[in-house]
């Protein structure tokens, strides 16, 4: 309601993850707006996988399935994804679109800054659902430089598993945009 005379003048109100999905939906419901519900990957996917409780599991396909069930347009990343939506929520095919992921070409682009050799660099939130443990225990023993930009909950572990293997692993934290373009083209990989 406090936003409510700035979103009347919205053509469509659109969420881009879970998290705030329902407020969107509640929002262009009484203002007769179109909504979209796009997400770049499934909660309930990932809890199914066993990354999230029982409770946790059942929040997110309640929420998932109500709003992608109430959205005028369902817009994801991946073929499956869409399947996904299909086949557990029942969302007619129709109502998606597959929109992968782009990269902006004039700013994440070759030669803003030289390699270094033997860096590789992981840009991404330090999660189980990233795998970050898995890249930190390839690199043990080997003569790189592991440097990690991103934040989560696998911060003190990624670091203790480094000591474990013999890594050398560089955590940065949360890195801007502009940012990030002279770190990956100091990458020999990333």
């Amino acid at each position: 309601w406090l936003h409510w005379d700035r979103l009347r003048r919205c053509d469509v109100v659109k969420s881009h993850q879970l998290d705030g999905a329902n407020i969107a939906a509640r929002a262009a419901r009484p203002l007769r707006k179109p909504f979209v519900a796009g997400w770049g990957f499934l909660v309930a996917d990932f809890a199914d996988r066993g990354h999230a409780g029982e409770q946790a599991l059942a929040g997110a396909r309640e929420l998932e399935s109500t709003t992608f069930q109430n959205a005028t347009r369902a817009v994801v990343t991946t073929p499956w994804m869409r399947d996904y939506l299909e086949r557990e929520y029942r969302v007619a095919t129709r109502k998606i679109r597959v929109i992968p992921n782009h990269v902006m070409t004039d700013h994440f682009r070759p030669g803003v800054a030289a390699p270094i050799p033997g860096r590789l660099t992981f840009v991404g939130r330090l999660e189980q659902q990233k795998n970050p443990l898995a890249l930190v225990k390839a690199c043990g023993g080997l003569d790189v430089e592991l440097v990690m930009a991103g934040m989560g909950t696998l911060g003190p572990d990624i670091l203790a598993l480094a000591g474990q293997v013999g890594a050398n692993v560089r955590l940065l934290g949360v890195r801007s945009h502009r940012e990030l373009p002279e770190l990956l083209c100091q990458s020999t990989l990333f």
